[in-house]
Formats: structure tokens, sequence, C-alpha cells
């Protein structure tokens, strides 16, 4: 079967994308296989190809490490954020601490526990009269 060479360049494009039929792939492929032009036009889109999908690799690529380096920025903040508080934190809570430990010498003592509603009145009472 002998098909001109305008009819296979204008199914090189389908062909390339592989979105023809089985038959049309396998007229072009015998055409190819016979018709240097042709051979070299399907080599070109080929190769073309090759370059556009190295151009959207090296941007891909950049924007990728973009997107990495706002990430990397925004965990940092957040890790400064993050440790600051925990020091605030730290510090509030040895105040509370020391501030407790000062309470805790200042509570009156009972030499001996409270056993009934009266024994609490009479300290009640002999605190009123010390203080």
């Amino acid at each position: 079967m002998n098909i001109p060479c305008s009819i296979i360049k204008d199914l090189l494009p389908l062909y390339h994308d592989n979105v023809c039929s089985e038959d049309t792939k396998r007229v072009v492929e015998e055409h190819l296989k016979t018709c240097p032009d042709c051979r070299g036009e399907y080599e070109k889109m080929l190769a073309a190809d090759g370059i556009v999908s190295s151009a959207y690799d090296e941007e891909r690529e950049r924007m990728i490490a973009e997107s990495y380096k706002h990430v990397k920025r925004r965990n940092t903040v957040k890790i400064i954020i993050a440790s600051v508080l925990t020091l605030v934190l730290v510090c509030i809570l040895a105040a509370l601490t020391m501030f407790g430990i000062k309470l805790y010498k200042t509570w009156p003592v009972y030499p001996q526990p409270v056993k009934s509603v009266e024994t609490v009145e009479k300290l009640r009472t002999e605190l009123e009269k010390d203080g």
C-alpha cells in the first residue's frame, strides 16, 4: 500500500500521541520503515518531545524547591514560637513552685490532728486571741 507522505505527516501527531486506530498505527509504521523523510519528521517530534519534557521538568523542580523553602521557613518559625512558649511556661511553673513553697512554710501547723468540731472551735478561738 503506497500512501502519500503528506497524509502520513498529517497522521504522525496522532501516531506519536498513540490516539490513532491499530490499522492507522500499522500503516504509519510500515511507511516509516520505508520513507526516510517521514522518519526524519517523526524523529524531530520525538526530539522536540524530549526538549519540552526536560524544560517542564526543570520548571517543576524549581517550583518544588520553592515550595520546600516556604515550608521550611514556616516550620522554623513554628519551632521558634514553640520554644519561646515552652520557656515562658517553665518560668511560670518555677515561680509558682517557689511561691507555693513559701506559702507552705507560712501555713499554721497543728501539733495534733483535729478530732472534733469542738476542738476546731477551741483552736479558732485561741488563734483569735493570739492574733
